[in-house]
């Protein structure tokens, strides 16, 4: 999706948000801990990953088609 650090160009002060604010999507919720997500995953055989770039931000998702609802 359009975003990244290209919606914050304007603000040098929130230079580097989009990266920060991918990196924090990988650490837990307030239901589930890092680990209780990645053993969930794991057991699904899944992969989820966030980037926060230059012009964009992005989720990516591997999982078999049968497993994706549950990932």
């Amino acid at each position: 999706m359009e975003g990244g650090d290209l919606v914050n160009a304007q603000d040098a002060k929130r230079s580097g948000l989009s990266e920060l604010t991918a990196q924090m999507m990988n650490e837990g919720t307030v239901n589930y801990t890092t680990e209780q997500i990645s053993a969930a995953l794991d057991k699904l055989g899944s992969e989820i990953s966030f980037n926060g770039g230059k012009m964009s931000s992005s989720i990516m998702i591997s999982s078999l088609t049968k497993n994706l609802d549950a990932t």
